[in-house]
Parts: C-alpha cells; sequence; structure tokens
C-alpha cells in the first residue's frame, strides 16, 4: 500500500489485447463504412439500400427553402395485388437543417407490379388499403 491510503494501480486489463485489437478494427470498419456511404451521398445524391420497391431511400434535398435529407420507408400491406403485385405504405420523413414551411413528412400507398428484372408501378393502393 501506498502512502495516503491509495493503492498501487492493477496490472490487469478488464479484457485481452485480442478483444480489444478485434474491436479496434470493427470500429475502424464502420466508420470507414460510414465515410464511404457519407461520399456516395453527396456524389449521387442519394442512397438506395436494394432494389425492391421495400428498399430504403436516402436522398439530399437541396431546395428552395428546404435543406437536408430525406428518408423513406416502406412495408407490404399486400402481396395478392391483382394476382401477383404487391401494395406497399411508404413513409417519408424529412430530417432538415433549413426549413422554410411546415412539416412536409407523408404517408402513401402505391402497388406495384412485376416487370422483367424489376417492378412497375401499377396504380394507387385501393381504398381499403389508404393509410
Amino acid at each position: 500500500m501506498m502512502q495516503g491510503g491509495l493503492s498501487a494501480p492493477d496490472d490487469r486489463l478488464p479484457f485481452s489485447p485480442a478483444v480489444g485489437c478485434l474491436a479496434s478494427i470493427v470500429i475502424g470498419l464502420l466508420a470507414a463504412g460510414l465515410l464511404f456511404n457519407a461520399l456516395r451521398l453527396a456524389r449521387d445524391g442519394e442512397l438506395r439500400f436494394g432494389d425492391s420497391p421495400t428498399a430504403p431511400r436516402l436522398w439530399l434535398v437541396n431546395e428552395a427553402g428546404d435543406q437536408g435529407v430525406g428518408i423513406s420507408t416502406a412495408e407490404v400491406l399486400s402481396r395478392d395485388f391483382q394476382g401477383a403485385g404487391i401494395c406497399l405504405t411508404t413513409r417519408v420523413r424529412f430530417l432538415l437543417w433549413r426549413q422554410a414551411g411546415a412539416d412536409t413528412s407523408i404517408d402513401y400507398c402505391d402497388c406495384y407490379q412485376p416487370a422483367g428484372n424489376g417492378w412497375q408501378f401499377a396504380g394507387r393502393c385501393p381504398a381499403e388499403l389508404q393509410p
């Protein structure tokens, strides 16, 4: 025991050096991925996380009075629209650091049909599915 009631520092670490190295590598990869996607967003103006109609989307908003980002997510409401299509409710939210008007977040419902390797807009949802 040292003078003044203080004890010597404990030489043991709460985790092994291997765990510390692995954690720093994981944190570095996450930071690199975040930087890469931020650069893609700045270059392309949007990020799409898949090709399906339900894939989330993030885009830059740069209108006359509004600046920020928009985020859209979709949820399947019906998988049997006119035989093989789907109906989705889409939620659009905005994170604006400069805003000219009122909150413009919206929810809407659209239906899609398979077309080739993707999807084609087939119209608004029937009234019973509208949000």
